[in-house]
């Protein structure tokens, strides 16, 4: 028997989040190949078990899991969840295999929360290993993980936080219903965590072409709805707090970057120049080349 260990572990930035007294970290997101499950990595042929989380999906074709006492197949949109320490290897089942894994931990950590989001996790996640409902949307949520991780973008880390962040949120709700229907506590718990989901989201996410409708549809509400969940969060309706989050990140670039202004106006979400002027100036009361010259810090160049 191995200890596995993920492909991309010993390259790859661990991205955590905390969400009431839980600390999540992302460990690694792989995409398996059609003609072999591990790419060239022998000892993941072999029974073996790991120290973290694995998630399995499937998009086409097979993927069978060989546990210690059963056989699981995935089909396309079944997912599998493996806890720590679980035996199992994974075996291509088709010709046409296309399937993601992601791999990923969490621990107990000291919070003021009154809510023991911990004790839900560890019941949600559990100890054995678990089948999922067929889901398209975790399993492109999964892709977007990889194609983050995998990307050289600027904006690599904080999507792929984000993303990551989804897919817990989605697992979550998919083990509740599975698991804890009727639960008062799993309903108060899951608020806390959308809130907190939400609010990162909108907070890593800002510069990109997010709309009511598409952040709706991501969190499984109404457009309606959400927009109530902002208004009463922020004290502003959508479109308002997304035009505050891309200010105030235009404010951090401006004194603490030598930037050009059609690089800083492209970052935080606008196509043109003029519109970040336009966006920028009433809401600050000075253009970008003003509020840069006024409060400018000690910048390197």
């Amino acid at each position: 028997m191995a200890v596995g260990i993920p492909h991309s572990l010993t390259n790859f930035h661990e991205t955590c989040f905390d969400v009431g007294n839980v600390s999540f970290t992302f460990l690694s997101a792989d995409h398996i190949g059609r003609s072999v499950v591990y790419e060239s990595d022998n000892i993941n042929n072999a029974t073996h078990t790991h120290i973290f989380y694995e998630i399995f999906i499937v998009r086409t074709g097979r993927l069978l899991a060989v546990l210690s006492d059963d056989t699981v197949e995935l089909s396309p949109y079944r997912a599998l969840l493996l806890p720590p320490d679980s035996l199992h290897r994974m075996t291509n089942a088709s010709a046409d295999l296309d399937a993601y894994s992601v791999s990923f931990s969490f621990q107990k950590k000291h919070s003021d929360s009154p809510t023991d989001l911990y004790t839900e996790f560890c019941r949600l996640f559990g100890s054995t290993p678990r089948t999922l409902d067929k889901s398209e949307e975790l399993a492109d949520t999964m892709g977007r993980l990889i194609s983050y991780q995998d990307s050289n973008r600027i904006e690599k880390w904080r999507l792929t936080s984000a993303c990551f962040n989804e897919m817990v949120f989605i697992c979550k709700e998919m083990l509740e219903r599975h698991l804890l229907k009727g639960s008062s506590n799993a309903g108060y718990n899951s608020l806390e965590f959308r809130n907190y989901i939400i609010d990162d989201y909108l907070n890593t996410c800002f510069a990109d072409n997010i709309t009511l409708e598409t952040l709706a549809d991501t969190f499984y509400l109404t457009p309606q709805h959400i927009n109530r969940i902002i208004r009463k969060n922020y004290g502003l309706p959508f479109r308002q707090h997304i035009i505050r989050l891309r200010v105030r990140y235009a404010k951090q670039l401006l004194t603490e970057t030598n930037l050009r202004i059609n690089r800083i106006a492209a970052m935080c979400g606008y196509d043109s120049q003029h519109g970040f002027y336009t966006v920028f100036e009433k809401a600050v009361g000075c253009t970008p080349e003003q509020y840069r010259k006024r409060y400018t810090r000690n910048v390197v160049k």
